[in-house]
């Protein structure tokens, strides 16, 4: 299989935490970006507002809607694409696109990683 990292990050993927699972080499997989961005657009919309109980100002409550997906190759056969999840959210029949699973912490608390990827 072979993985493509359509993000501008590298992905560093860890194995799963349940052992057992893993054969001989239980080494991360390190995904460097592609050099190719995908992306999708996003507009908001308020619907509704909730009271702050802080004066007169109220809490706005936005719809999300996707819109134009872009930087996304057609299907390749035997090839996932690693996307962020705003962009697979964009696109759920898309069954080779993926995004970042559990995230991974070092002991500061900062990201270095995910478990598996995650798909819609």
């Amino acid at each position: 299989m072979k993985l493509i990292n359509l993000t501008p990050h590298k992905i560093t993927i860890y194995p799963p935490t349940d052992w057992t699972l893993l054969g001989d080499d239980s080494s991360p997989i390190a995904v460097e970006p592609s050099g190719v961005s995908a992306r999708c657009d996003e507009t908001r919309e308020i619907i509704a507002t909730i009271p702050s109980g802080l004066g007169d100002w109220g809490i706005p409550v936005y719809r999300v809607v996707y819109g134009e997906v872009s930087g996304l190759p057609a299907p390749e056969l035997g090839t996932i694409y690693i996307v962020s999840m705003r962009l697979a959210q964009a696109v759920p029949e898309r069954h080779d696109v993926c995004f970042p699973g559990e995230a991974v912490r070092d002991a500061s608390g900062n990201i270095i990683g995910c478990i598996g990827l995650s798909r819609l």
